[in-house]
């Protein structure tokens, strides 16, 4: 087993969580994985960082499930008169992260 698909440990992970997910918001994900080896020394498989972002619930892009729930909270809203104002992380402000259009629809769902 090399080095890039070893084991890594829960406490290994969370002392690097900060670094990783501050990265994250920021580059593409091989990126993060080269800062994280040149710059701290850890080094993970491409799966392992996938898993682990998953596991810690850090997405860069929003569902079409969570786009519907903010639809019908704005469409609630709006009927009460009321404004409603997004934000998304910085990731989505990234160009390169938005010139790549991997997000999803942006469009309201159809019913």
């Amino acid at each position: 087993m090399n080095s890039a698909t070893r084991r890594i440990p829960p406490s290994e992970w969370k002392h690097w969580k900060p670094t990783i997910l501050s990265l994250n918001q920021y580059y593409t994900l091989k990126e993060v994985m080269d800062i994280m080896m040149n710059t701290h020394g850890f080094r993970a498989s491409k799966w392992q960082y996938e898993e682990q972002l998953r596991t810690w619930g850090a997405s860069k892009y929003i569902t079409q499930d969570a786009w519907a729930i903010i639809f019908e909270t704005v469409d609630q809203l709006r009927s009460q008169d009321q404004e409603a104002e997004y934000l998304f992380t910085a990731s989505w402000m990234n160009p390169k992260l938005k010139k790549r259009g991997k997000h999803t629809t942006r469009t309201k769902p159809s019913i």
